[in-house]
């Protein structure tokens, strides 16, 4: 009992230094940035999740689409599905991701 007490007050002596979430004040999140778009990477994911979907009836798990080159403008990413790979190329058109062609 006394040990976990004093487990239980270091933890409490720690807390200020030891944050379990990272939560930004509201005047530092300005408005563009709370509705900010996320990385690259998770933009042509978004754009590959409906050609997923309208493959199969499955549900889409994050690894069943693997972004595997992002150079400027242009990116390729793998489609695995019922078994099946694809190699999906998508360009950036007016600031969205749109499939190009698939093999």
């Amino acid at each position: 009992m006394t040990i976990g007490s004093f487990v239980f007050a270091g933890l409490l002596a720690m807390a200020p230094n030891w944050a379990v979430v990272d939560i930004p004040y509201p005047e530092a999140i300005g408005a563009g940035e709370a509705q900010a778009p996320a990385n690259a990477e998770g933009q042509v994911w978004a754009a590959v999740a409906p050609l997923a979907r309208s493959r199969s009836t499955a549900p889409l798990r994050r690894s069943d689409i693997i972004v595997t080159r992002i150079d400027g403008n242009k990116a390729t990413a793998r489609l695995t599905r019922n078994g099946r790979t694809e190699v999906v190329y998508l360009e950036r058109a007016a600031g969205e991701w749109k499939v190009v062609r698939t093999e």
